[in-house]
């Protein structure tokens, strides 16, 4: 029969194997996914703006029709009448938000290449204004008049006396822009350079911008969920109760070891005690199931006396530690390690 105490003592072991079991488990679980998810929320805005040229024909067999603009085909310049150019400029701020501006487009005769040319000559030309949100950003077209550019070229290269492939024009829109983008102020300097080549066709360069703004951008850290059979928990929770059950699954089973082990120290000490001490006494037994009633002595010494009175011997079953006198249908056994026996 065992003790009360070896039955709670294994009790806990197995509920501390369980639960280290179910910890460690959470705790793969938990480190599987990392604990936060990053999420960028950005504040911003976008602005575009556009250079369209829209050219007036000459009556001809290719373009039956009277106008055509760059983005509708090739521009031969034999066949322009008279030419156009409307400059866009919009933006799409959130809600919230509001902007006023000013702009101003200047023109530009290059010959040769734009990035390194001969010589730049800035036209007595200019268009500005001012604009606002209200009026939904900039809109504006003025006149090109080709006949006069190139005659301006013409009287350059004649007082030069050089003269190269390449001629263009190029319109450049500067914009200064102040607003308040959901609270925040902004104050942009955008410019938008296009340029026309003047050959026997009307070449068109960067007719189009469009360019993102970042006002500010905010970080927010969202913790991760486990979905454990159809819950949802928090990682960092998850961490917690995993670490949590691991530390308490630790701490019984090394308290259910350490007096297990105490224990059976002391059990097999009071065997060897009372084999050595009592061993006249003693009669070795292979083990068998005695019928009767068991009466519990307090020590070893009182079934010594028992034994005395009765004249039966003491039986020591092997790997047990039960010592009985047995007389009739009565048995009485001292068990080494009992809570309730003096020498336990």
């Amino acid at each position: 029969m065992i003790s009360n105490r070896v039955i709670i003592l294994k009790v806990i072991t197995v509920i501390g194997v369980v639960l280290l079991l179910l910890s460690a488990f959470l705790l793969w679980a938990s480190y599987s996914k990392p604990l936060y998810t990053v999420e960028e929320n950005i504040l911003g805005y976008t602005t575009r703006s556009s250079f369209v040229y829209m050219a007036e024909l000459h009556p001809n067999i290719l373009y039956p029709e009277k106008t055509i603009t760059s983005e509708d085909g090739k521009i031969f310049q034999k066949l322009v009448k008279s030419m156009n150019v409307t400059y866009s400029f919009s933006s799409d701020m959130p809600r919230n938000s509001s902007y006023r501006g000013e702009y101003v487009i200047s023109a530009l005769l290059v010959e040769g290449r734009y990035e390194s040319p001969l010589w730049t000559y800035e036209l007595p030309f200019s268009d500005s204004g001012i604009f606002s949100m209200e009026d939904g950003g900039v809109r504006t077209t003025f006149p090109v008049n080709l006949s006069e550019i190139n005659q301006v070229f013409s009287k350059i290269e004649g007082e030069t006396g050089v003269k190269e492939p390449t001629r263009s024009i190029a319109f450049i829109a500067k914009i200064k822009l102040e607003g308040d983008v959901d609270g925040n102020p902004i104050t942009e300097a955008i410019i938008h350079k296009s340029s026309l080549k003047l050959g026997k066709i009307l070449e068109v360069n960067n007719p189009k911008e469009e360019k993102q703004w970042i006002v500010k951008k905010n970080r927010q850290y969202v913790e991760n969920l486990v979905n454990l059979m159809g819950i949802q928990i928090g990682v960092g929770s998850l961490r917690k109760v995993g670490l949590g059950g691991l530390a308490v699954s630790l701490v019984m089973l090394a308290f259910s070891g350490f007096n297990l082990m105490v224990r059976k120290t002391t059990v097999e000490n009071t065997l060897d005690n009372i084999n050595t001490k009592y061993r006249s006494w003693i009669v070795k037994s292979s083990g068998q199931k005695e019928k009767g009633t068991e009466i519990l002595v307090n020590s070893f010494e009182d079934l010594i006396k028992v034994a005395e009175d009765i004249g039966k011997p003491i039986i020591h079953i092997n790997g047990s530690t039960d010592y009985k006198v047995i007389d009739g249908n009565v048995v009485y056994m001292f068990r080494a390690g009992y809570s309730k026996n003096k020498s336990a």
